[in-house]
């Protein structure tokens, strides 16, 4: 698919960038909207991006309960907030006259993603098929065929773009033909027992509603997904806690601005998206780090502020954002040394690491420019 809009569709956005005064947009909203309609994957090699939890609106339509734990609390499977009563897991599907929703782009401000780009559903934006997720479910969506015919990627009756749901730990799963493929979220709001494998738990209840489906079902085996050990802890990894994408992106920033910072911490997240080229659709998953840090700054750019009768503070000009101070000894001739001061400030920032294709094919990976990877 060639990453851009026929003059029809450009015109749409044009009168949408005309009438961002009236409706309080930013410019920025605007152009993130464009970017992601005209070169989805070029907005995904800049920014990483975190779905909202739930989007609201969106009616699920119950097809039926596919688990109940069990009673005895030393057997039972889910503990925690998620429990409730009886646990149970159900199967439910997105309507299908609100599977398209329509989405603005927003920065991210503050929280676990800070520096990453979410957006928000409203009556103008982006149209997309958008896959919300449910705790104790598994959540589907299922795409229709274009039929052939040419559809632009921001068309409002057959977009070519799809999100689900942020994922923390969630399954997704993709199934079906590439032309009209069925998309499942499952995920819950609280812990599985510690005798509990939450991958194997979720692929077990799939095969349950594929079972149900019937012959049209398909079987486990021809389902592509992603799970918590792609993009948030790896047992198979040599740090368990983390993922190898992870570690190579801390050892990448280390190498190459271990200058300009010191690194605290990088805690890996992912988003999953799709796009349809032509007819047919393929779903990424992009593997993205929030980088906790402490940048150094200049003393120049600091200055000390009264916090209040008793206590200063040093906080960097203009923001006000507080700034760390550490003394170091340094040796300068046989018993002589000098002390030097550190200043350093806090820093998140959220960086896309790796877009991994995983429907309809996997293992290929598409590279992320060196320079947006840079904090």
């Amino acid at each position: 698919m060639a990453e851009r809009l026929s003059p029809e569709a450009l015109q749409r956005y044009q009168a949408l960038k005309a009438s961002e005064p009236q409706r309080g947009y930013t410019s920025g909203s605007y152009d993130l909207n464009l970017l992601f309609a005209t070169k989805p994957l070029e907005f995904f090699r800049r920014y990483a991006v975190v779905p909202p939890s739930d989007t609201g609106g969106q009616t699920l339509q119950n097809q039926g309960n596919i688990w109940t734990d069990v009673n005895d609390v030393n057997t039972r499977a889910v503990t925690g907030g998620a429990r409730g009563a009886t646990a149970e897991v159900l199967w439910k599907r997105v309507a299908n006259e609100q599977r398209i929703i329509r989405i603005n782009f927003e920065r991210v401000v503050s929280g676990n993603e800070k520096g990453a780009i979410t957006f928000k559903a409203g009556q103008t934006g982006v149209p997309i098929y958008f896959l919300p997720w449910e705790s104790l479910s598994l959540v589907s969506l299922a795409i229709p065929d274009t039929g052939g015919a040419f559809y632009d990627p921001d068309d409002p009756d057959f977009p070519g773009l799809f999100f689900t749901a942020a994922i923390n730990g969630c399954s997704v799963f993709v199934k079906g033909s590439p032309h009209r493929p069925e998309i499942f979220h499952a995920g819950i709001n609280g812990d599985f027992s510690a005798s509990v494998d939450a991958v194997e738990f979720w692929r077990e209840r799939l095969t349950t509603i594929l079972r149900r489906q019937g012959p049209g079902g398909g079987h486990i085996g021809a389902v592509r997904e992603v799970n918590k050990r792609d993009y948030i802890r790896d047992p198979r990894n040599s740090d368990p806690s983390t993922t190898a994408t992870a570690m190579a992106y801390e050892t990448w920033l280390k190498s190459n601005q271990a200058g300009e910072f010191r690194v605290q911490m990088v805690s890996p997240w992912a988003c999953v998206f799709g796009i349809r080229y032509g007819r047919a659709w393929t779903f990424y998953l992009q593997e993205n780090a929030t980088v906790s840090l402490l940048r150094y700054v200049k003393k120049d750019q600091t200055e000390v502020v009264r916090v209040n009768d008793a206590r200063t503070q040093r906080k960097m000009k203009g923001t006000g954002e507080a700034v760390t101070e550490e003394s170091h000894k340094q040796k300068v001739f046989g018993p002589f040394s000098r002390t030097q001061t550190i200043y350093m400030m806090r820093q998140d920032a959220s960086r896309p690491q790796v877009i991994r294709e995983f429907y309809p094919s996997g293992g290929g990976s598409i590279k992320i420019k060196d320079e947006v990877r840079r904090i």
